[in-house]
Order: structure tokens, then C-alpha cells, then sequence
């Protein structure tokens, strides 16, 4: 793997787990907010 691409990897993976996160705390604000 050249190094262009395994940055765009990293950068991808990175997106993910901010987006994973952000979507995690919805969750948590959403189920929070039904009690």
C-alpha cells in the first residue's frame, strides 16, 4: 500500500469513529430525552 492511500485510510477510519461517536450520543440524547 503507497502512503497516499493508506492516509486517505486513516483519514476515512477517523471520519468513521467521529460519526460513530456523534451517532452514539444521539442515541443516548434520544433515549434520555423518552423517559
Amino acid at each position: 500500500m503507497n502512503q497516499q492511500s493508506a492516509k486517505r485510510e486513516n483519514n476515512a477510519m477517523r471520519f468513521n469513529r467521529k460519526y460513530f461517536e456523534f451517532g452514539l450520543y444521539a442515541g443516548i440524547i434520544k433515549s434520555v430525552q423518552s423517559l
